[in-house]
């Protein structure tokens, strides 16, 4: 499903005639928590679905995500123009994890292991710790990093629309129930059968990510500190 089948089939759960008390600009806001809960759904199994990747040129122990001074290539963590690359993007709202890299973000080199404080970076070598909106390393680094992070996605969400969505179209229904429940809220009435069927769903989409991880989820690395290094 698209986004212009997706908007029309919350319309028909919704099945609301006066378009004075649903109106496409509502049906946009619902759509809009229905999907960013659809996509936290996902991301709770596999948070790289939705990622995306940029080169960040770092010179000393810290990068604010948020400066000007970074810009063009910042990653803008709050604000109405983050850009990447100069190109206008929408906010991260999740870092997933950062690597030594070359200019052009090819070279696979060593990943910083992520920290949640200040206290813990300075006890690990090669970590990072995103503290705010500044990336805090506890290293001096002078060349490139490769951040990978999930943005706020940016849909227009209209009847007519053909634009693409992501690659979960078999479940976009599941947005189109999650939105409908915003919208019950606002019309104080539960639908038995449509709660039902968002549960169903929900289990459905849960299992079929599940599915795409089963190699991974029984994959063992092996490491430095593993018995047959001794």
């Amino acid at each position: 499903m698209n986004v212009g089948q997706t908007f029309q089939l919350f319309k028909q759960y919704c099945d609301e005639p006066d378009a004075t008390f649903l109106t496409n600009a509502d049906a946009a806001t619902y759509l809009n928590v229905g999907y960013n809960e659809f996509r936290t759904v996902i991301q709770q199994i596999d948070p790289e679905v939705f990622a995306t990747s940029t080169v960040l040129t770092v010179d000393g122990r810290t990068y604010d995500l948020n400066s000007d001074a970074a810009a063009p290539e910042a990653v803008t963590l709050l604000g109405s123009a983050p850009l990447i690359n100069g190109v206008a993007t929408q906010p991260m709202i999740m870092l997933l994890n950062l690597r030594y890299t070359d200019t052009a973000g090819t070279s696979r080199g060593r990943i910083l292991r992520m920290v949640p404080n200040l206290r813990t970076l300075e006890t690990d070598y090669e970590s990072v710790s995103l503290i705010n909106t500044t990336l805090n390393f506890s290293v001096t680094i002078s060349g490139t990093l490769l951040i990978t992070y999930v943005a706020e996605p940016s849909v227009t969400w209209s009847s007519t629309s053909t634009a693409f969505l992501d690659n979960f179209g078999m479940f976009h229904d599941v947005v189109a129930l999650y939105a409908y429940k915003q919208y019950a809220i606002r019309d104080a009435a539960a639908n038995p059968v449509l709660f039902s069927q968002a549960e169903k769903r929900e289990e459905q989409l849960r299992a079929h990510v599940m599915s795409m991880r089963q190699e991974a989820n029984q994959y063992v690395n092996r490491v430095e500190t593993s018995y047959e290094y001794l």
